[in-house]
């Protein structure tokens, strides 16, 4: 039941203010469990909010309230009240006090706001970093399934071959098979009537021109071409694809730290390979629409000049300057076998297949040995002066019985691969012996009629005029910078070089 106090000293009851406001109640109440005093307006609706007492923070209802009964007596007015002077400075304290609460509590807003923005932004950026680290989460998953399809039983790149120096029976079979295959159609060949002529070769003309790669690590070294791209690696250390048909960048590859020496595109896969001075080789492949990274071989211990992919599209040779070269399956992403003879020494520079497949030629210091691919272990021959001068390039034309070996003195030395004879040695009038300017690379069109030489300037002959001197087809000269890498287009009537001034360039017969 609800009680009554009644309180009839006026004086005494000046004193009790409410817990609440802070001054006297008018309808004064008193909880029955704390003996607080309230103003009942203020209580009642505190505890249709909360249900607890604001004092204590226990539970309290309205039928623990006591209302509290005072005498209608009318307290006199404080005596510093009853003239105007006094009624001014009660005025002016009370606005004095609200003016300094006001300032209190905007001080606390500025407070609390800047905490909450700062913690919005803490939230904001927590968010993007999940985000971030869930997208490469996925994309890394995405990765690793599709290289799993494209590879079975594989495992992991560090294993090496069970047995050093040789070639599982399985992998010689099937080198076997495609060199017979490649042989006896080779034979039956007949030169493509659509070939360019002489007179077309030595007319090419500049067709487009790309400035690609940093500004900075300035130099394209490598090129090549495939499933409607052209990739270029850079001295910066990146990868880019141009799509051919508009010759912008249509991506960019950042998977190594130096500079890329080679790239090579898979033509009975959707691979692209890369070699780096970073020592490493990395397998990319196409993923929701752009080339990822599959996979990264790191058996070399120095950097990775040169690679050549065998004619099945399923093994790939890179050589580096740590004088070995390293024989991988890349349908099971593993290395089957890694070669470091001991008579070489100053490291592996270019390398090449046979066009059938069934040999291997290094470029190092002074000389090209081949190997039987089907016995790795021991050298076959070696091609070479003993000069001790750095084989820039090797290549082999498609007729599989010449071969051309670009040096760093400034010539290039044609051997009949049949006899292990040399033909003839090119070199060039413009180029001072004692300061000769390096080959840096020498290709074969698909025909092996034609032969272009990088220097500073590109040089092409045909398989007659290369073995006279002065007795070049064409010698183009739009780059501004030594020219590092080119590639023939079919029939011999396009040829894609870059060079160290940035520029990928296109050349067209008329």
């Amino acid at each position: 039941s609800k009680a009554t106090v009644s309180v009839l000293n006026c004086g005494q009851w000046g004193k009790m203010l409410c817990a609440i406001s802070g001054v006297v109640p008018e309808h004064p109440v008193v909880s029955s469990k704390s003996g607080v005093l309230f103003e009942k307006r203020l209580i009642l609706a505190h505890l249709e909010t909360s249900g607890k007492c604001p004092i204590k923070n226990h539970d309290l209802a309205k039928e623990d309230l006591i209302e509290v009964q005072k005498a209608d007596v009318v307290r006199p007015r404080p005596a510093s009240t009853m003239s105007m002077p006094g009624l001014l400075a009660a005025q002016q304290n009370e606005w004095d006090v609200v003016m300094l609460e006001n300032f209190q509590l905007k001080q606390q807003l500025d407070l609390v706001r800047k905490e909450l923005s700062h913690a919005l932004y803490k939230h904001d950026a927590a968010c993007r970093v999940i985000a971030r680290l869930m997208r490469e989460r996925d994309e890394s998953k995405a990765a690793l399934a599709e290289f799993r399809t494209h590879t079975s039983a594989a495992r992991p790149a560090e294993a090496k071959a069970a047995k050093p120096g040789q070639l599982p029976q399985a992998v010689v079979s099937k080198i076997d098979a495609k060199h017979k295959a490649l042989s006896n159609s080779r034979k039956a060949r007949a030169i493509s009537e659509t070939l360019a002529t002489k007179t077309q070769v030595a007319a090419l003309e500049e067709k487009n021109t790309r400035s690609a790669h940093s500004t900075t690590q300035p130099g394209v070294l490598c090129l090549d071409r495939g499933h409607g791209l052209t990739a270029t690696g850079g001295a910066d250390g990146q990868i880019l694809l141009l799509d051919e048909s508009s010759n912008e960048v249509k991506e960019k590859l950042a998977g190594h730290k130096k500079a890329v020496h080679d790239v090579v595109f898979s033509h009975t896969r959707n691979h692209l390979y890369s070699c780096s001075a970073d020592a490493t080789v990395v397998v990319w492949t196409p993923q929701d629409g752009a080339y990822k990274q599959a996979a990264t071989f790191k058996d070399h211990s120095k950097p990775v000049r040169d690679m050549a992919l065998h004619p099945t599209g399923d093994y790939l040779l890179t050589c580096g300057m740590d004088s070995a070269w390293n024989f991988y399956d890349v349908v099971e992403g593993k290395q089957i076998v890694n070669i470091a003879p001991t008579a070489v020494t100053k490291g592996f520079s270019s390398c090449a297949f046979h066009p059938d497949g069934q040999f291997l030629v290094c470029g190092t210091a002074g000389g090209c040995p081949i190997w039987d691919v089907r016995a790795p272990n021991k050298i076959v021959t070696s091609l070479g002066t003993k000069d001790g001068k750095i084989i820039n390039s090797v290549a082999i034309s498609e007729n599989g019985t010449t071969m051309a070996a670009g040096s760093e003195d400034g010539t290039v030395k044609l051997w009949d691969l049949r006899k292990a004879t040399q033909l003839a040695t090119v070199s060039f009038d413009d180029s001072d012996p004692s300061r000769p300017t390096p080959v840096n690379h020498v290709s074969y069109d698909m025909s092996g009629h034609y032969l272009a030489i990088c220097t500073d300037s590109v040089k092409i002959y045909d398989t007659e005029s290369a073995k006279r001197v002065g007795g070049e087809l064409a010698c183009l000269r739009q780059h501004n910078a030594a020219v590092t890498d080119c590639l023939w287009g079919a029939d011999a009537k396009t040829l894609y070089t870059c060079s160290m001034d940035r520029q990928v360039k296109t050349y067209t017969v008329a």
